[in-house]
C-alpha cells in the first residue's frame, strides 16, 4: 500500500501515488487540490481492483463506469470524467493506460446534442467551451423523449417545458439555474429552425430570480460591529490605522476604494464635513462624525508614519498584515472579532450591506439612530428571501363564473414562478383583482383593451398603473403560449417612470422632520475639539508627517 499525504492507495495505481503527485505539483497544484485528487485516486484503485479491471484496461468507457457508480453512491464532488483528466492524462502520459478515444455520438440524444452544438459554435458564435456548457444543460430534457423507437420530439409542449424548469432550476444555484433556462431557450429555438417545432417555444420557457447584489455579503449586526471595532489594538501603528478604517465604513458606509482614496485635502475639519469621490467621478459632501473625527485623528497624531506623505490619509506601515481585508486597495486576510463573530470584506456602499450597513441600520455612538430590519431567513441558492407564512405556496381558491380557467391558470403561473425563487405577493393581489374585474363584466379572456381599462382606473398615480399591468402583462405572457387567443399587452403601455439609481447620501435619509442646519450647528460645536487636536498635530509635528489643511481649499 502506498501512501501520500496521509492517503492509503489499494490497488493497481498503488505504485503510481508518488509520481502523480509531484507532477500535480510540479503543475502548480496547491496542497489541498493534491490531496483531493489523491483521494480520487484512491477511490478509483480500489474501484479497479473490486472489479479486476487492470491499469491497462483503464478506458474512458471504464472511466465513466467508475463515475457513475461513484454518482449512484451519493457522491456529488468530482463525479464526472472531467475531474479524472489530471490522472487519465498522467498515466495515459506514461502509456500505461489506454489512449482516449472520440467516438461518435452515440444514439440519438447525442446526434441532436452534436448537431445543436454545431449550431450554436457555426451560427450563433459561441466559442466551444460556452457551447459544451449549453449542450450539457440541456442533455436531461433531451434524454426524457429517447424512446424505443427514436427521440419522440414530437410530445415537446410548454407543460413540459415548464416542468422540466420547475423540477430542475430549485435544486441548482441560482447561476447554474439561469444558464439552464437560456440554454433551453437556443435549443428551443434551434429546434423550430430545423423544422422539428411548428412554433418555438423558446417564451414558454419560465425565468429564474436574479436578485441585484445577492450574492454580497450580509450586513453585520450591531454587536457585531462594536466587537469589530473592539479587536483593533490601539497601542499599534496597525491598529490605529484599522480602527479609523473601520470607523469610517460603519459611520459613512463608504466603499473600500472611496476609504483608501481620502486624503487630507478633502477633510474640512472647521465645517465638520469631508469630500468623497466615489464612481464615476462623482464627488458627495458628507457629515464628519464626532467619533469618525476622533479615529482619523488618533491615526494620524500616533500612527501615521513619517514616510506617509504631507496630505495623503492612508500609509503602508512595515507591519505584518491587517486583518482588515479590502478588495484591490486593503490588503485581503480574514479575521474574526471577539465573541465569534467573523468580520467579512470591507463593506461597499451603505446600500451594499456589509459593515456599512451600520451607518444606517444601527445605533452608533454618537450616530444618528436608525431602526434595524428584521433579518430574514438564510435561504440558498435561488430563494434569496422567502415569503411569509404558507402564502408563497398557497393557490388562490377556485371560483365558478367566466373566468375560473383564468383562476386556475394563475395558480400554476404562481407556483411555477415561485418554485423559481419569486415571491410574487402583490403579483397576487393584483391577477386577483383583475379576474375579478373580469368577472364582474362577464368576461373569459385577457385583452389589453380590458388590462388597460382595469390597470387605469381611479386610484394612484402613473407609476401605480405601471405596476398593475405590468402583474397583468406577465400572467398574459405566459397564458398566451397555451392560448394564442390571449392578448398580451405591450411593455410601451403605461411606462413605468425611472426612479434615480443607487443609495442616496447618508445625511439625505434621514428623518426629514429634524433641522439640519440646527443639527450641522451643533456637529461643528461637537467637533470643536477635534479640530484643536489636528491643528496640534501640525505645531508638534515635523515637515514631513504634513497636517490637515484647515479653511476653505
Amino acid at each position: 500500500m502506498a501512501e501520500v499525504s496521509g492517503v492509503g492507495v489499494l490497488g493497481p495505481l498503488g505504485p503510481f501515488v508518488a509520481g502523480f503527485a509531484a507532477e500535480l505539483s510540479r503543475q502548480g497544484y496547491k496542497r489541498q487540490p493534491v490531496g483531493k485528487q489523491l483521494g480520487l485516486l484512491a477511490a478509483l484503485s480500489g474501484w479497479l481492483a473490486a472489479e479486476g479491471v487492470a491499469v491497462s484496461g483503464l478506458s474512458s468507457d471504464v472511466a465513466e463506469r467508475f463515475c457513475a457508480a461513484r454518482r449512484a453512491a451519493g457522491h456529488t464532488d468530482r463525479a464526472t470524467v472531467k475531474a479524472l483528466d489530471p490522472l487519465l492524462g498522467y498515466l495515459r502520459a506514461l502509456g500505461v493506460a489506454a489512449p482516449a478515444s472520440s467516438p461518435g455520438p452515440a444514439g440519438p440524444v447525442e446526434e441532436l446534442l452534436a448537431s445543436f452544438r454545431r449550431y450554436l459554435e457555426h451560427e450563433r458564435g459561441l466559442v466551444p467551451a460556452a457551447a459544451r456548457g449549453y449542450v450539457d444543460k440541456v442533455r436531461p430534457f433531451v434524454a426524457r423523449f429517447d424512446g424505443p423507437d427514436g427521440l419522440e420530439l414530437w410530445r415537446v409542449d410548454v407543460v413540459e417545458v415548464r416542468g422540466f424548469v420547475v423540477e430542475v432550476c430549485p435544486r441548482l444555484g441560482r447561476r447554474a439555474a439561469q444558464l439552464t433556462v437560456v440554454a433551453l431557450r437556443a435549443l428551443l429555438r434551434f429546434l423550430h429552425l430545423e423544422g422539428v417545432l411548428e412554433r418555438s417555444l423558446a417564451g414558454a420557457v419560465p425565468s429564474v430570480a436574479g436578485w441585484r447584489l445577492s450574492g454580497l455579503p450580509k450586513r453585520l449586526e450591531p454587536g457585531a460591529v462594536d466587537a469589530l471595532l473592539d479587536s483593533c489594538d490601539r497601542s499599534t501603528v496597525i491598529g490605529l490605522r484599522d480602527l479609523a478604517i473601520l470607523t469610517v465604513l460603519a459611520r459613512l458606509g463608504l466603499r473600500a476604494g472611496e476609504v483608501a482614496a481620502l486624503s487630507l485635502g478633502e477633510i474640512d475639519w472647521r465645517a465638520g464635513d469631508l469630500i468623497v469621490r466615489g464612481k464615476g467621478a462623482r464627488s458627495e459632501r458628507l457629515p464628519l462624525p464626532h467619533d469618525v473625527g476622533q479615529a482619523i485623528v488618533g491615526y494620524l497624531r500616533d500612527g501615521r508614519p513619517a514616510t506617509a506623505g504631507p496630505c495623503g490619509v492612508r500609509a503602508r506601515p512595515r507591519a505584518a498584515p491587517s486583518p482588515v481585508a479590502g478588495r484591490g486597495h486593503l490588503r485581503r486576510q480574514s479575521g474574526r472579532a471577539p465573541g465569534g463573530a467573523r468580520p467579512g470584506p470591507c463593506a461597499p456602499a451603505a446600500a451594499h450591506g456589509g459593515v456599512g450597513d451600520a451607518a444606517v441600520r444601527c445605533d452608533a455612538p454618537g450616530g444618528r439612530p436608525g431602526a434595524a430590519s428584521p433579518p430574514r431567513g438564510d435561504h440558498r441558492d435561488l430563494r434569496q428571501g422567502q415569503p411569509r407564512g404558507a402564502q408563497a405556496n398557497r393557490a388562490p381558491m377556485a371560483r365558478s363564473g367566466p373566468v375560473s380557467t383564468l383562476r386556475q391558470s394563475m395558480a400554476e403561473y404562481l407556483a411555477v414562478r415561485r418554485a423559481l425563487g419569486y415571491k410574487l405577493e402583490q403579483t397576487e393581489r393584483f391577477l386577483g383583482q383583475f379576474l375579478d374585474y373580469l368577472d364582474a363584466i362577464g368576461v373569459d379572456r385577457i385583452t389589453v383593451e380590458h388590462a388597460l381599462t382595469w390597470a387605469t382606473l381611479p386610484g394612484r398615480g402613473q407609476h401605480w398603473h405601471a405596476m398593475r399591468l405590468g402583474a397583468v402583462r406577465g400572467f398574459a405572457r405566459y397564458v398566451h403560449e397555451v392560448d394564442p387567443r390571449v392578448e398580451v399587452p405591450t411593455a410601451d403601455l403605461l411606462p413605468r417612470q425611472v426612479r434615480p439609481s443607487g443609495p442616496l447620501p447618508l445625511h439625505r435619509c434621514a428623518d426629514p422632520g429634524v433641522d439640519r442646519g440646527g443639527e450641522h450647528a451643533a456637529r461643528r460645536a461637537q467637533d470643536r475639539d477635534v479640530s484643536d487636536a489636528v491643528r496640534s498635530v501640525g505645531r508638534d509635528g515635523d515637515a514631513d508627517r504634513g497636517s490637515p489643511r484647515a479653511g476653505p481649499r
